[in-house]
């Protein structure tokens, strides 16, 4: 959004902005003809953040080094189009995993599972593709 005005630059008086390429009427309290414009850009901005935790074991294998993972923070949802709440805890020493997306506008829950993680299969980019047929 923009908002823009011009005042009298010698008395401060609100006048009509002037139309480009005629002459300049003076002020009618002070007379003077020296204008100050101002114009104002106006946006807004909103901020997002997530916190993350991770708890790892440095004596097993690379592949299996992170037995604890959390996530609390903001998604971008491509179905809604727009940014979801993401609370979801990944322990593997424990079997669990529990995800629940809430969307910020209206407070109502999308989505929640809970379930052990050896059950947690199929999900996200581990889904199965899909097999087309071929004629």
């Amino acid at each position: 959004m923009t908002q823009s005005n011009t005042d009298c630059a010698t008395c401060g008086a609100s006048l009509p902005d002037d139309t480009p390429g005629e002459k300049r009427l003076p002020c009618p309290l002070c007379g003077s003809t020296i204008r100050t414009h101002n114009l104002s850009l106006i946006d807004k901005l909103i901020a997002y953040d997530t916190l993350r935790g991770q708890v790892k074991r440095p004596s097993l294998p690379s592949s299996k080094k992170l037995r604890w993972d959390s996530i609390n923070g903001y998604a971008m949802s491509k179905s809604l189009g727009r940014m979801v709440k993401v609370e979801r805890t990944i322990d593997k020493d424990s079997d669990s995993y529990h995800e629940k997306v809430t969307d910020p506008a209206t407070g109502t829950v999308l989505n929640e599972c809970k379930e052990r993680l050896s059950d947690h299969i199929n999900h996200g980019s581990a889904k199965l593709k899909k097999q087309h047929k071929s004629d």
